[in-house]
């Protein structure tokens, strides 16, 4: 069966040398140099030609570019990446099946200007934003005209989570131990995201509105009953600047206009619990390749026999696999 993956990862060559200068030491993390096909191209085609009928819809890798640019040169970098991942899906459309675009939300109108040139004249999927910009959230009044401007595309945000390193769990301690950062805060940012976008009212005044969460929307699924505000009082709700419209029902549709990818490392459990929550045509096959083991080749796998094994009926596989992709991106 023909299998798109939603959410990919790589560092386009035309962008390394800057990215080397500037955020050399995320690059060389042991972690980062046991994954060349982020890096390497002919390794990364070598690689998923080995899937079958098998392509990818790349994205530029972390960090955020809003973390090591600077304001004069923001739309410059993001536009040298756009054109290079460009470059990469027209040179290999049986392998690339299209990328999601990189903007700096730092300057706004650079961002948009930089995602209209992206979609119009590079043909961008959509775009790829981060849960936070250096540390703001997305539900600033400064972001709407961004997220206006993508629904009037038509096209879908990959919301993709990262925590500065600013954030600890304790008093007294800076930064992270036992990489409860990624493990834990990710998930955790990309629900507090999801949250913030849905009551500040951006999901209603943008209905229309498409957005892809990585790591299958967080902790979303998982934690029903503490999202849906059904035990809290009406004062509660007003405590919470929560307006009394957002019932039960409505909360959960609200976060159910979500779509979530596949990427849980290949385990079953917590995509058995995605597919119950979101529905099957809000699910994207995504592996976050080439991270994971085996410079990737372990969480594609692992997610494919992962929805093989779950998914019983072919239609439901094939809506997952790609159809809900092609039809939010219109491929």
């Amino acid at each position: 069966m023909k299998k798109i993956d939603a959410f990919t990862h790589i560092i386009p060559e035309k962008l390394l040398p800057i990215m080397e200068e500037r955020v050399r030491q995320f690059l060389a993390q042991p972690y980062v140099k046991a994954r060349p096909s982020l890096v390497n191209l002919s390794q990364r085609l070598e690689t998923i030609a080995n899937w079958g009928d098998y392509s990818q819809i790349i994205t530029l890798s972390t960090p955020p570019l809003e973390l090591w640019t600077s304001p004069d040169e923001e739309q410059k970098i993001a536009r040298l990446a756009n054109e290079a991942m460009a470059e990469i899906v027209e040179s290999y459309p049986a392998r690339f099946a299209g990328f999601a675009a990189s903007v700096n939300l730092l300057d706004v109108d650079s961002a948009i200007k930089e995602a209209e040139y992206a979609v119009v004249q590079l043909g961008a999927l959509g775009v790829q934003i981060f849960t936070n910009v250096k540390g703001m959230p997305l539900d600033q009044k400064i972001y709407e005209p961004f997220f206006a401007t993508i629904e009037e595309f038509k096209k879908p945000i990959w919301l993709h989570p990262y925590r500065l390193g600013s954030f600890s769990d304790y008093v007294g301690e800076t930064g992270f131990k036992y990489g409860i950062d990624v493990k834990f805060g990710w998930p955790y940012e990309t629900t507090v995201a999801m949250t913030r976008i849905i009551f500040s009212g951006i999901l209603q005044k943008y209905p229309d509105l498409k957005i892809i969460t990585h790591h299958g929307g967080g902790l979303v699924p998982h934690l029903v009953g503490r999202l849906a505000l059904q035990h809290e009082l009406d004062e509660q709700l007003q405590a919470m600047d929560i307006s009394q419209e957002y019932n039960q029902r409505k909360v959960l549709d609200e976060y159910r206009k979500f779509f979530a990818d596949t990427v849980f490392s290949g385990e079953d459990a917590p995509f058995v619990c995605t597919i119950e929550f979101f529905g099957i045509n809000h699910v994207i096959f995504a592996s976050d390749f080439p991270w994971g083991p085996q410079g990737g080749v372990f969480f594609v796998e692992s997610t494919i026999q992962s929805i093989e094994r779950t998914i019983q009926d072919e239609a439901s596989k094939a809506k997952i696999f790609h159809q809900n992709l092609e039809d939010i991106c219109s491929l």
